[in-house]
């Protein structure tokens, strides 16, 4: 079963007054007997009911956005918080781990501490893994990290200082 809305069947009604109203008598010749005013009535109920339908369908819906009050920032309460947050920056000494170039690891030339160790090693990855650098042995060595880098690992050299661009 479909669903009409007010003019549709407010339409329907008028046509079928209409057409009751009318002499079968000849199909040429149809007259109505429903006086003018009443048409014209009816026409600009259905007018008026379609007007509304539409300006309630165009009418925007309210939106509500909330606003946060009195948000507390993070500020570091402990040495070790501290340490982490300086560990963040780019350019903060790294130990082992992998870096996103640029982003947690600057772009420039770093040096690993000297040591005595043989396990070393460096590599510096495109975002698709292909490696374009990487060196295995003693600590104590320099790596340029460059912007076509996307991430760099670093494992068993110690601490690398940044050295500059």
């Amino acid at each position: 079963m479909c669903a009409m809305s007010k003019p549709g069947i407010l339409l329907l009604s008028t046509l079928s007054l209409l057409l009751a109203a009318c002499t079968t008598a000849t199909q040429s010749a149809l007259t109505p007997t429903i006086p003018e005013e009443l048409i014209l009535t009816a026409m600009q109920e259905i007018a008026a009911a379609s007007t509304a339908t539409l300006q309630a369908a165009a009418s925007p819906t309210p939106t509500v956005t909330l606003t946060p009050e009195n948000t507390a920032t993070s500020v570091p309460t402990t040495e070790l918080e501290a340490t982490q947050t300086a560990a963040a920056l780019p350019t903060a000494n790294k130990g082992d781990g992998v870096y996103l170039a640029g982003a947690e690891i600057a772009f420039g030339e770093w040096v690993s501490e000297a040591g005595s160790g043989q396990d070393c090693y460096w590599v510096r990855r495109k975002y698709d893994g292909i490696v374009f650098g990487s060196y295995y042995g003693q600590p104590g060595v320099s790596m340029r990290v460059e912007p076509t880098d996307y991430e760099v690992e670093l494992n068993g050299c110690g601490t690398w200082t940044y050295v500059g661009s």
